[in-house]
This record gives structure tokens, sequence and C-alpha cells, in this order.
């Protein structure tokens, strides 16, 4: 069973070979073929060949990197698509403004001598390709009529021979069976430095009218560049100079500016009273704890009361966002200094006779003053009304601190 497989491999692996063998058997009728420019790009027309990687008489296998080519882009390399050797190389690097299609060296199979290998002229090389529908489609060599080649001639731009087709317009000669010759020469290009677009090719068919493409082409062109002529300067700042002085010398005084007022934030105050005795420590611990605590409960308030017509996703879409600041929290601590009270002697107005004063009695617990100011973000719509919840829960943490020291 594994000598089977192994035959079968072996007689697979020989057709390869022989298949890849007859398929170059077109190019070995001159030894050396011609490797022309690349083109990075749909809409590249030149280059430059920034370094070879392989030098001549090197052999390479497919995938491997032969050169750096350099667009007005960015530099790429260019692989290799299958085995061979660098024969010779043409253009060296750092030579710029290379033309796509234009011959840069001449590439050969592993096997072949340098010392006996023929080079094929440059000259017939450096010609462009006929398309490769004419070959595979004789027939459709012949697809317009020349009356209609002639009829479509209008005033137009002569095709730069040296461009690079668009890919709807290469597929659009490959599909009519027009080669690059005739379509260099027979097609009017109206796109910019000699260009053939899509649109000159339909109107070299007779699919669309030749006079719309020129005129389309020319309205375009037209509006390339933007006319300014007609444009004059406003003159308002030297007439408003004038106006002033005519004011001064009629005695005129110019109004004062009035200054917009700037507007205040929004504050939101309250002031809570401690009558028990606690001492200071502890007392501003428990006061930050319970600001903390009542800053977190008012922001998770909601804006709305519980009711079934509100959906509460909906109210949360539209609602500012979680961690918008709403509020900045400002407390101070201070101590209330206590009152004297009465004593229970009561002194008659009308008794004049010398009387032996008691000492005033004074409280015995002062009162500590908790004073808190928010300061509210009005960019965000519910900042009072969290400042304000937040005001109610601090009160209610107050009072809790003041029964547990009671």
């Amino acid at each position: 069973m594994f000598r089977i497989i192994n035959l079968q491999a072996s007689r697979s692996l020989a057709k390869i070979s022989l298949s890849r063998r007859t398929f170059s058997t077109t190019l070995m009728k001159l030894d050396a073929t011609i490797f022309k420019m690349p083109a990075m790009s749909p809409t590249m027309d030149v280059g430059g060949v920034v370094a070879w990687k392989v030098k001549e008489g090197d052999d390479f296998s497919a995938g491997d990197e032969l050169l750096d080519v350099e667009t007005d882009k960015a530099t790429m390399s260019v692989d290799a698509g299958d085995d061979g050797k660098l024969a010779k190389i043409i253009v060296p690097g750092g030579t710029n403004d290379v033309k796509v299609g234009a011959p840069i060296a001449f590439i050969c199979d592993q096997s072949d001598d340098l010392a006996t290998l023929k080079y094929p002229a440059l000259d017939a090389a450096s010609a462009p390709e006929p398309a490769a529908a004419d070959t595979s489609k004789p027939a459709a060599a012949e697809p317009t009529p020349a009356p209609k080649a002639s009829s479509n001639s209008v005033t137009g731009g002569k095709a730069n021979p040296d461009q690079v087709f668009f890919p709807s317009v290469e597929f659009m000669l490959a599909r009519e069976g027009i080669s690059r010759e005739d379509a260099l020469s027979k097609i009017t290009a109206t796109g910019p430095n000699g260009k053939i677009l899509k649109g000159d090719v339909l109107a070299y068919l007779g699919k669309i009218p030749a006079e719309e493409n020129t005129r389309i082409a020319s309205f375009i062109a037209d509006s390339e560049k933007l006319d300014l002529s007609h444009i004059e300067l406003a003159s308002k700042e030297v007439e408003e100079p004038a106006k002033d002085e005519a004011k001064e010398a009629a005695g005129e005084k110019a109004a004062p500016e009035t200054k917009k007022p700037v507007k205040q934030p929004t504050l939101v105050k309250g002031e809570f009273i401690i009558s028990k005795e606690i001492p200071p420590k502890v007392l501003s611990k428990l006061i930050a704890s319970a600001v903390a605590k009542a800053e977190t409960a008012a922001y998770a308030t909601k804006n709305y009361a519980s009711s079934d017509l509100i959906d509460p996703l909906f109210e949360d879409l539209i609602a500012p966002p979680r961690n918008a600041e709403r509020f900045k929290v400002n407390y101070s601590i201070s101590v209330v200094p206590s009152k004297p009270t009465a004593t229970d002697e009561i002194i008659d107005d009308f008794d004049f006779e010398p009387y032996e004063q008691k000492p005033v009695k004074k409280s015995s617990t002062p009162a500590t003053a908790v004073n808190v100011e928010l300061t509210c973000n009005d960019k965000v719509y519910d900042s009072k009304k969290k400042a304000e919840a937040f005001i109610s829960r601090f009160g209610s943490y107050i009072s809790q601190i003041e029964g547990k020291f009671a």
C-alpha cells in the first residue's frame, strides 16, 4: 500500500515538472526573458528602482524578494513569482523616473549558462504587447465598424502612450477585443495628461454620444480652476473709521460697549447643627464619611418617579452619562458659641435696695455647625436635583451621628 502511494506521488511530481518545462518552452526560444518595470498601483506611470536584493548570476526561488520599487506614495518590495536566475541588470539601483513596462533586467532558468545565454533585443521588447484577447478571440478583433469610429471623432487630447489603463478601461478593452495599440491611436483621451477614461471607450464604441462625453470633460476641466477675477474686496474697514470720525466731529459720543454679565453657577447650601459634644477627630471622620455616602446616594437617585407609563431603559438612554460630574462639595465645621441662660432670680425694676448678684450660668455643651455648599454643573440638567438629594441625605446622616452620641 505504501509503495503504491509513493509511486503515485512520484508520477504526480513528474507530471508537475513536465508541465512546468512545457509551459516555459516559449521562453526558452529566446533563452533570456525581459523583466519589466512592474506597476504597483493602477495609477502608477513611473517609479524608481531603489535597490536590487539579488545579484547578477544568483538564483532565486518563488516568493524571494527581487528588488524594492519606489512610488509616489511608498516603497514596496517585488517578489518572484517563480524560480529563476537574474542574468543581467539593465536598470541599476537608485534610478528614478523609470516608466512602467520598461525593461529593467534579464532573467532566465536556473539551469541556463550565462556564458552562452542569448539576450533579446530591447527595441522589440520595449514595444507594447498586444492584449491577450487578440490571440484568444481573433474573430472579435473587429467588433467596431470603421464608420462608427469616424463618426465619433471629436476634438480632444491625444492618448498618452506611456499610461497605465484603469482597471475598468482595461477590462472593457479586453472584452471588446481592442488592443492597446488601437486604443492609444484611435480613442480620444479626455482625461488628465492624456488619460483614457471609461467614457472615452464608451464614446468610441458608440454607446454614448461623443459630443456629450467631450462636453462633460470640458466642464470638469473648467471647474478645476477657481476664477477669482470678478471678486472685489469689501471696503468696510475703510468706511467704519470714517463714520466714527464724523460722529466725533458732530459731538456725538459712542455708546460704551455693554459687557455681557457672566453667568454664575448654581449654588445649593445647607447648614446643620450638632448639639452633642463629639471629639473633633471623630467628628471630622464621621462628617467625611457622611459626605461620601450622601454623594453616592445622590448620584444613584433617579430623575423620574416610578410609574407604569415610564420606561426605565428609555430614561437611562436620554439621561446624561452617569460619570458626568454634577456638583462639587465644599463643607466647613465650626463651633457655635453658647448663649448665656437667665437665672431663676427675678429682679424687680422698682427694687433699688442693694442685692447680691449671682453669676450667670453658661451652657455646658457648645454646639457644632456644619456648613455645606454645592457648586452645580449647569451643563448637566439634573445637577441641581442631584445636589438637593445630597443635602437631604446628608441631613439624615447628621441626625444619625447625633443620635449615636445622645
